[in-house]
């Protein structure tokens, strides 16, 4: 059974000199903005999946802010890079803040100018993996 939890900080570390924020992906068996949850194994195969998607098979791309082109496919972004997604192995502190086991992290790399600002300025503050599923 999931738990409902306050809002925490998405971000957990930063590093400005390389220009790269370790933001927490989701949480398992915690709510989210939808109401829904995922456990830990579920969230390992995703996190799993994305990283040979993404490294792999260059099928997953780099997206901001759910842009698509007319087809309705998302469109890559050269702004940033995921530079390293994976799943927590036991509870930790990253940065000053808790993440529990089974949390999907990602290291998130600015290649923008604007767009690193925009972080800074508290403009752009987390990450949206855009899933979809089936519930079975």
């Amino acid at each position: 059974m999931a738990k409902t939890i306050e809002a925490k900080p998405i971000m957990k570390a930063i590093d400005e000199l390389k220009r790269e924020v370790t933001f927490l992906v989701y949480e398992p068996n915690v709510n989210d903005a939808h109401g829904e949850y995922v456990s830990k194994e579920t969230l390992a195969k995703a996190c799993d999946n994305f990283n040979d998607c993404y490294f792999n098979k260059s099928i997953t791309v780099a997206n901001l802010f759910h842009v698509k082109d007319e087809n309705g496919v998302a469109e890559a972004t050269d702004s940033f890079e995921v530079v390293k997604t994976f799943i927590v192995p036991v509870d930790s502190v990253i940065g000053e803040t808790e993440v529990s086991e089974g949390s999907w992290l990602a290291i998130i790399k600015f290649n923008n100018d604007t767009l690193w600002q925009l972080f800074l300025d508290g403009e752009v503050s987390g990450l949206s993996m855009g899933a979809r599923g089936v519930v079975g």
